[in-house]
């Protein structure tokens, strides 16, 4: 679809400009490797905000997927496809990234929770085991949907929420017991997803 296309190479022109900038930066001794990884994160986070305005929640979702792609192809992470069909119903990701070991970390990029929060509900750890999926990680840039319940549903079911740092969400419950560990914010994700794929940052 053209229209995805061409947001693809307005994200990844604004993320070599940047990174250009912070690449400099980095050997003037002006920032270190995490303030560059979290100014880029940042980057992306503002760009799918202003992605998903005026634009119907499908596509939206859809643009999301295609601009995390493009975060995972940066920061090298290796690996990632497209997760089967029965994997994407049954799990609620988009992309699965396969480990060393056999298992696999499955990625879901998406507007709002919507309904995943049910599916990941009702997942056992014997259905998980039985698709080899060590864990989920859900991000999520829209939170108008979210209740504690819902991330606790997840966190059960061997996910992580990932949402915007300065969500209002994260400052009311980032440290409530019930969710500890089960939601994280969005500038984690990359760091979370290196140590989890045994990947080198």
């Amino acid at each position: 679809q053209w229209y995805i296309e061409t947001e693809r190479v307005v994200v990844v022109a604004g993320f070599r400009l940047l990174r250009e900038t912070l690449d400099d930066l980095l050997r003037a001794n002006r920032f270190t490797q995490m303030d560059a990884d979290q100014t880029l994160t940042a980057f992306v986070q503002e760009f799918e905000r202003r992605l998903v305005r005026g634009v119907l929640p499908g596509r939206a979702g859809r643009s999301l997927e295609d601009v995390t792609g493009v975060i995972l192809d940066h920061f090298g992470i290796k690996d990632f496809v497209d997760a089967p069909e029965h994997i994407k119903t049954v799990f609620e990701v988009d992309k699965v990234i396969p480990l060393p070991d056999g298992w696999r970390i499955g990625v879901s990029c998406k507007r709002t929770l919507r309904e995943r929060w049910k599916q990941s509900a009702s997942l056992n750890e014997q259905r998980l085991d039985a698709e080899k999926i060590r864990s989920t990680l859900h991000v999520i840039t829209y939170t108008s949907d979210l209740t504690v319940p819902k991330i606790k549903a997840i966190g059960e079911s061997r996910g992580i929420v990932y949402i915007p740092d300065d969500d209002h969400f994260l400052r009311n419950h980032g440290s409530d017991p019930e969710v500890l560990g089960y939601i994280r914010p969005m500038t984690a994700f990359i760091s979370d997803l290196r140590k989890a794929t045994q990947q080198p940052g």
